[in-house]
């Protein structure tokens, strides 16, 4: 009997294990919720049960990783932008602009593409404006007041 245990919860680990490479493959969140009703259905355990081996689970994995594996080759694209800005040119560079150039050249989800940008801006250049709003109103303010 106690062989029959084990192998429960290596299935209900294949299930959660199934659902987390599926999202992360397909560039969804991977969620707490949708991972206890996937093990609700499929393994047809009470919502109490799955949710406790959901955490249990989540507690021993990771989620979802954590960067992506090509984040060294993302840090050297986004200092050569800001050094020299060519994804979008006459704007300065900024981390909303980095977020729109990491999801485009690399495919990765918004939330990837913001945490990937904020780590980075943060260790790195951590007075890089969010956005070029800001710059936006001051260019045309001085022109309407004729300031340069």
């Amino acid at each position: 009997m106690s062989q029959e245990i084990p192998s429960t919860l290596q299935q209900y680990e294949t299930i959660l294990e199934n659902y987390r490479n599926t999202a992360i493959q397909s560039g969804r969140p991977v969620s707490s919720i949708e991972m206890i009703r996937e093990l609700h259905e499929k393994a047809g355990l009470g919502l109490k049960e799955a949710k406790d081996i959901v955490d249990d689970f989540l507690k021993h994995h990771s989620p979802a990783p954590t960067m992506p594996a090509n984040s060294e080759q993302i840090e050297v694209r986004l200092t050569a932008e800001i050094e020299n800005p060519t994804f979008e040119p006459g704007h300065p560079p900024s981390r909303l602009g980095l977020m729109r150039l990491v999801r485009k050249e690399y495919g990765l989800s918004l939330s990837d593409a913001r945490r990937v940008v904020t780590d980075f801006c943060d260790r790195k250049h951590p007075n890089l404006p969010v956005g070029s709003g800001t710059e936006t109103v001051w260019t045309f303010l001085s022109r309407f007041f004729g300031q340069s």
